[in-house]
């Protein structure tokens, strides 16, 4: 596939980016106690303008208390492994207009579960410097320990130079939904993430309910969109 990349694009230097931010990523607990705001991040597109949503939740309620939409022009291409480069703009804005910031925030994308360990998730948490897990609907790097073909999780491991580490979970929440891939994003240990997204998934909804409030904010927003009007904000 042809890829229209912008002028002075390189991947070597994206990739030495991603491994310089990776260095930055914590990924151990390092937030405010008792967590009470979650959100959920998300992405839409309409041609190449991009919505960004961000939603904060009251905790353990789940309760919507704030909506932030950003919407923005972007021709970067969607290229495997450089998502974060495509969409974090959208989201750094929209992370920009609330009023409330949740403790920890859920992203629509990779965090550690990547190649070179710096997903959207880890990516958005690194340069905002803010709590971050990712949760992703298909597995990018590494493989799961065993099937999960019943209701549970089993890690998601990757061998790097001989040693085997784990780098996410794969969840299934019912037998109806295929299962989700949960990683640390940014300051979030792995167990946390795993048993806040578990905490945060509700009967009938397959993603963490920020996040999959997220996703509807910005996909209505996008829906809404002409193209050929360019009407940016």
């Amino acid at each position: 596939m042809a890829y229209e990349l912008p002028i002075n694009f390189s991947f070597e230097l994206a990739e030495r980016a991603q491994r310089l931010l990776a260095l930055k990523v914590k990924t151990y607990d390092d937030f405010e106690r008792p967590i009470k705001l979650v959100g959920g991040a998300d992405v839409a597109w309409k041609g190449d303008i991009a919505v960004g949503c961000i939603t904060v939740h009251e905790y353990p309620s789940l309760r919507l208390l704030e909506r932030s939409i950003s919407i923005v022009e972007s021709s970067f291409p969607y290229i495997p492994t450089f998502l974060s480069f495509r969409e974090i703009k959208p989201l750094m804005a929209a992370l920009s207009k609330l009023s409330i910031k949740p403790t920890i925030l859920f992203v629509n994308g990779q965090g550690i579960a990547h190649p070179r360990r710096l997903g959207l998730a880890s990516h958005l948490g690194v340069v905002a410097d803010i709590p971050t897990i990712g949760v992703a609907q298909k597995v990018l790097c590494g493989r799961a320990t065993s099937p999960l073909t019943e209701v549970g999780y089993v890690e998601l491991i990757d061998e790097v130079e001989g040693s085997v580490e784990i780098i996410g979970y794969l969840y299934r929440s019912s037998k109806r939904f295929r299962p989700i891939c949960i990683s640390v994003g940014h300051r979030v240990g792995l167990k946390t993430a795993l048993e806040l997204t578990k905490s945060c998934i509700r009967s009938g909804v397959k993603l963490p309910i920020p996040l999959h409030s997220s996703h509807k904010g910005a996909t209505k927003e996008a829906a809404k969109i002409d193209p050929s009007k360019r009407s940016i904000k």
